[in-house]
């Protein structure tokens, strides 16, 4: 055999240069590497001093307002946090389950406090956020370390709508025209995004399919929320959307006010005939009718009915009044399925009483009539 390797070695001046560690497989110089660069383990990343923090060293940092939230409102507060940092896509939780922390100070047993961490779901965006909970209450941070802030919220998607323009849509937008939505959209990102009359044009042109359906699944997980376990087009889910506009209903969800549209009386629902009778109107289109009266003139009531303004093909049956100036004011209007006497007489029974109780009532609070 051949002289061995030290032996060799011997004849040149630096030993080191002929005899080099084995080599082994993976990124960036194996587990020594890997250890230097501050990920250990087997085919670590490379050694360089600005490597990608790990999760230990995310340096948390308590968020605004984000200490002693109680476990029950803590969704709130996550989605009320993602419409203001990260508005048009929130954050989703990394992770479905807690999982145990650090001890909790000052802990006479050494319970331990509950971790779950969420991420921004715009794209490549690195920001985190970490939810500590203990006896009940939440605290949550925000990581500031560098790779794992805010990106600038662009995203570039080969389909769907990206978050930027996300979020630009209100729900009360997503309720317009698809036509009058794009052309909102243009004036927004020439507003507030600094683009061009042809850069806004073009890229409001290019989502117009996806636009028209994010809007209709909007539409659609909205009806989901009204009817609940009811279905869509049933009997069932009409009863359901005629409870949440109930007066006693929208007080109690402190949604009641002067513009807000409720049930006048109750609604006439037979599902054995299909007969479909209600009115609907607010407090300050019901005192119109009570308005006129004190003129000193006598009201002069219009009705109007028309089947083209319900998709389903109910007839819409507008109630006013004339002024003597000549306008035309709106008390309530009235849904029917059949236009007959009986609806007439129903719509405008409901709607009479309810100006005599809106009027009682707001003469009891001493309020202006």
């Amino acid at each position: 055999a051949g002289p061995s390797h030290a032996a060799a070695a011997s004849d040149f001046d630096d030993a080191s240069a002929f005899m080099s560690p084995p080599r082994r497989r993976g990124r960036g110089g194996g587990a020594e590497a890997g250890r230097v660069g501050g990920r250990g383990g087997r085919g670590g990343r490379g050694g360089s001093d600005d490597a990608r923090p790990t999760r230990r060293d995310m340096n948390w940092l308590t968020v605004h307002g984000g200490t002693g939230i109680p476990e029950a409102d803590l969704d709130g507060f996550i989605e009320q946090y993602g419409q203001n940092n990260a508005a048009g896509r929130g954050y989703k939780v990394a992770g479905s389950r807690w999982r145990q922390g650090p001890r909790i100070l000052g802990s006479a047993d050494g319970s331990r406090m509950d971790v779950r961490l969420y991420r921004c779901k715009f794209q490549n965006c690195g920001h985190m956020l970490r939810v500590e909970k203990a006896f009940g209450f939440c605290c949550v941070k925000g990581s500031t370390s560098l790779g794992f802030t805010h990106n600038d919220h662009i995203e570039e998607l080969d389909h769907g709508v990206p978050g930027q323009i996300r979020a630009l849509l209100s729900p009360t937008k997503l309720e317009m025209q698809p036509k009058k939505l794009r052309a909102y959209l243009r004036m927004q990102l020439q507003t507030k995004r600094g683009k061009t009359v042809e850069q806004a044009r073009d890229e409001v042109t290019r989502l117009r399919d996806p636009l028209e359906a994010y809007q209709k699944c909007a539409k659609r997980r909205k009806s989901k929320e009204r009817l609940g376990d009811a279905g869509r087009g049933t009997f069932g889910g009409l009863s359901v959307i005629c409870e949440k506009l109930e007066v006693a209903h929208l007080k109690a969800t402190n949604d009641f006010h002067a513009h807000k549209a409720f049930i006048c009386g109750e609604p006439l629902i037979v599902p054995e005939t299909g007969k479909v009778t209600l009115a609907i109107s607010t407090e300050n289109l019901l005192l119109n009718a009570y308005r006129q009266s004190v003129l000193g003139l006598p009201s002069l009531v219009c009705i109007d009915t028309t089947h083209r303004l319900v998709h389903e093909g109910h007839c819409c049956m507008p109630v006013g009044t004339m002024s003597p100036t000549q306008h035309f004011h709106i008390i309530g209007y009235g849904i029917c399925s059949h236009e007959d006497a009986e609806a007439h007489k129903y719509v405008l029974r409901q709607l009479r009483d309810a100006v005599n109780t809106v009027v009682a009532d707001r003469a009891a609070r001493k309020e202006r009539v």
